[in-house]
């Protein structure tokens, strides 16, 4: 299932604060999994709006350098544009093919929050990152749970399924597609990396009503975007209230508005001398 980032960005830069709100945590996890500190080279696969690599430039220091990569050339604009008004001046964001991208140097970390599981060949990108990894170097990466375990993400086109009778999408190339986290560390462990370690971490996304999450959900996700593009006036609308009604009914938070909580796996691995 490909994933159409570009048709989304401008929303991506619109809704980084309301996202951040839960995604700034898993940032963090990956710097302190991937053992980034002052003075690193960090390369950040999949960047789109520029996270982490933003987090990750100021822990690095003005003696550290990120590489953010993402093959929309779309998001890496945005990202440039956070950078400069964030003036943050030690990250470079390129267009690129995270699949298969080799910089200049080699890295001491590689990061990648929620990107892993759109690479068509994860195996052959992983064995090529143990080699963009100087030795020792560390790879941490975020991926979500299963559908029913990422209820932000899922509940949307569960909803719309239940309404129009679609066909549940397969989870291949989206992004429940690396959700069994025993799996991805045997992939990890069979391309040669060591120290292989599998973090869950349950992460709560806040919304301020169901109207909020409905319009983000409708603006960034490219799957629900795209569906309701393809549907009449009516018909969108209708859709829209019935996601905003099961999120009010099962994600009411007790201090007002919702909340979802989430279920982030995240990696962390060496590449060996």
């Amino acid at each position: 299932m490909a994933m159409d980032f570009g048709a989304v960005a401008a929303a991506w830069g619109r809704w980084g604060p309301v996202f951040e709100r839960g995604a700034h945590a898993i940032g963090e996890r990956l710097i302190e999994t991937a053992r980034i500190g002052p003075g690193n080279d960090v390369l950040d696969l999949g960047t789109g709006p520029g996270e982490p690599a933003l987090t990750v430039a100021r822990a690095v220091g003005p003696d550290g350098r990120v590489v953010g990569i993402d093959i929309s050339p779309a998001m890496v604009a945005l990202a440039r544009e956070r950078a400069e008004r964030a003036g943050v001046g030690n990250a470079e964001f390129v267009a690129a093919d995270a699949a298969a991208y080799s910089g200049a140097r080699r890295f001491d970390a590689i990061v990648s929050r929620w990107g892993l599981m759109f690479l068509p060949d994860l195996d052959a990108s992983l064995a090529h990152y143990r080699g963009v990894l100087r030795d020792g170097g560390r790879f941490a990466a975020a991926t979500w749970g299963a559908p029913s375990e990422v209820p932000m993400i899922s509940l949307p086109m569960t909803v719309a399924s239940q309404r129009l009778g679609l066909a549940p999408a397969p989870l291949e190339g989206g992004p429940f597609a690396l959700h069994d986290a025993a799996h991805l560390r045997e992939r990890f462990l069979a391309r040669g990396y060591a120290d292989v370690e599998v973090q869950d971490v349950p992460t709560m996304f806040p919304f301020t009503s169901a109207e909020e999450y409905v319009t983000y959900m409708a603006d960034i996700a490219p799957a629900f975007h795209g569906l309701l593009g393809r549907l009449d006036a009516a018909e969108g609308a209708a859709l829209r209230k019935d996601v905003e009604a099961a999120a009010g009914e099962h994600f009411a938070s007790p201090g007002g508005g919702v909340q979802f909580p989430n279920r982030v796996i995240v990696i962390g691995a060496t590449s060996p001398a």
